[in-house]
């Protein structure tokens, strides 16, 4: 199970670096040349800090499941990565 553990865990920060880069990509194609570098880097720690909030709870979830610490979910994966495709389309 600790195999499948870490599968689930570079999954999740496969998606969480596509995520961000998403965002990121999105926000310099339409609005970021038009902020400041003040709001550049505050916009950007917001986005980093959000993601990062977010992934460690998706983490912690996953360590406090059942049993030994593990367990699939298999239609949450296939939502999660619904919603990554989702986001990554413009």
């Amino acid at each position: 199970m600790a195999q499948s553990n870490e599968f689930v865990r570079n999954l999740l920060g496969e998606q969480r670096k596509r995520l961000t880069g998403a965002i990121m990509t999105h926000a310099e194609q339409t609005f970021y040349e038009r902020l400041s570098v003040k709001e550049r880097n505050e916009f950007r720690d917001k986005v980093l800090s959000s993601i990062s909030q977010y992934h460690d709870t998706v983490l912690d979830i996953l360590k406090s499941s059942v049993d030994d610490g593990f367990m699939v979910n298999e239609d949450a994966l296939r939502m999660i990565a619904q919603i990554h495709a989702a986001v990554r389309k413009p």
